[in-house]
């Protein structure tokens, strides 16, 4: 908790205050920017589980965003006539971030799928970057709609293809198998991680803080 603001844990939070969201005033433009590199980390995420099969129980969950967003950057096309933008660096920081945790982890056991350090972390970043999104994300996604493209939802903050609650704790639970297996040094890996995710999902959001 001594990771969030003040404004978010009023007596654990220590980071230092962000805007609040109730004061952001991005346009489309920030706004899509978001949304493509948003589109980045998720193929990361998905690319990584489907590469390793010590993470195949979290392959095709429902939670997946890659697909959903594809359909949101053709509707800001036909809607706005506004193109997919290149990603940017926070993006794209991110993914080559996921994607080099689990190069290295895997050349430091030869290739094989066995337990090593990175995966506890790897868990930190999907556990808080995928359910930090059915949460604090689908309040983001209400307010941009609202302000930025009249009251529409996008496919990003919808799962039509299951009960998200019910696909969260699904994975919640797949998590738990997966913890119970650790031993205190990875747990100890997983828990240090967390302050990375912040940093890096922090970047994201940067697009509609202010400036870019």
């Amino acid at each position: 908790m001594a990771l969030h603001t003040r404004d978010q844990a009023p007596r654990e939070g220590k980071a230092p205050a962000q805007r609040p969201v109730s004061n952001w005033k991005p346009g489309r433009g920030e706004y899509l920017l978001f949304l493509r590199d948003s589109f980045e980390v998720y193929e990361a995420f998905e690319d990584i589980i489907n590469d390793t099969k010590d993470f195949e129980a979290l392959r095709d969950t429902g939670l997946e965003r890659t697909s959903a967003l594809k359909k949101d950057f053709q509707w800001f096309k036909s809607q706005y006539n506004i193109q997919t933008p290149q990603c940017g660096q926070p993006g794209e920081a991110y993914a080559t971030f996921l994607r080099n945790l689990a190069k290295e982890g895997e050349a430091e056991v030869g290739g094989e799928s066995s337990a090593s350090n990175w995966k506890p972390k790897f868990i930190c970043h999907y556990y808080n970057h995928y359910f930090a999104h059915t949460a604090g994300g689908r309040m983001i996604g209400k307010k941009m709609g609202d302000m930025l493209l009249d009251s529409h939802t996008l496919e990003f903050y919808k799962w039509e293809s299951c009960d998200v609650r019910k696909a969260m704790e699904a994975v919640k639970g797949t998590i738990d198998e997966m913890a119970e297996g650790w031993g205190e040094e990875e747990r100890e890996e997983c828990l240090r991680e967390t302050k990375n995710t912040f940093k890096y999902a922090g970047g994201l959001l940067s697009y509609m803080r202010g400036p870019v």
